[in-house]
């Protein structure tokens, strides 16, 4: 089994396999954790293929989690199917990690974009997404470095919402300075 890494910019995207369980969830923990060993900080796992998660593989998700932030990295989900998200649920870790699962087109191409401007930003708290009959809303709240001055985080907001509006036709992007996940 053959587990799919991508790269854009400074994230590793993950492609999980269909299910995360028995000896699949060892083969996943070893690829995360050897991807930060090799100085990844930033790590997408795409569960676009993903049916299934066992317990075992929620323990590992926490356990690597827990690992990554204690060394100052990043895992975010992505393209979650609706039972995969309930798994999550139901064990408690919807509030545990950063989860993209809305409007799963619009929603990869935000991420694809994103990521290519990673160094950009500290961390994104949260995209919301909504249409109206033939445009798109994109809120994004992302968190800047606190040192950098405001002309350059507004050098960085300008670049990534016109790099979105320009790939993503009939889209309005609003970018949202944040430090916290807006309630």
């Amino acid at each position: 089994m053959e587990i799919e890494v991508n790269t854009h910019g400074t994230t590793k995207v993950v492609v999980l396999p269909h299910e995360v369980a028995d000896e699949t969830v060892a083969a996943v923990e070893t690829l995360l954790r050897r991807l930060f060993d090799e100085g990844t900080r930033n790590i997408l796992c795409n569960f676009s293929r993903t049916t299934f998660v066992s317990t075992a593989g929620l323990s590992m998700f926490v356990s690597v989690l827990k690992d990554f932030h204690r060394l100052q990295g990043q895992m975010a989900f992505c393209l979650l199917k609706p039972e995969v998200r309930d798994l999550f649920a139901a064990a408690g870790l919807t509030n545990v990690y950063h989860y993209y699962d809305q409007d799963e087109a619009l929603q990869a191409q935000v991420l694809r974009e994103l990521s290519s401007h990673f160094d950009d930003y500290v961390d994104c708290h949260a995209i919301r997404l909504r249409r109206d009959a033939d445009r798109r809303f994109i809120e994004i709240f992302l968190e800047f470095d606190g040192d950098q001055k405001m002309k350059q985080v507004q050098q960085s907001i300008d670049s990534i919402k016109g790099d979105l509006e320009a790939k993503i036709k009939n889209t309005e992007v609003l970018i949202i300075p944040a430090t916290a996940n807006p309630a």
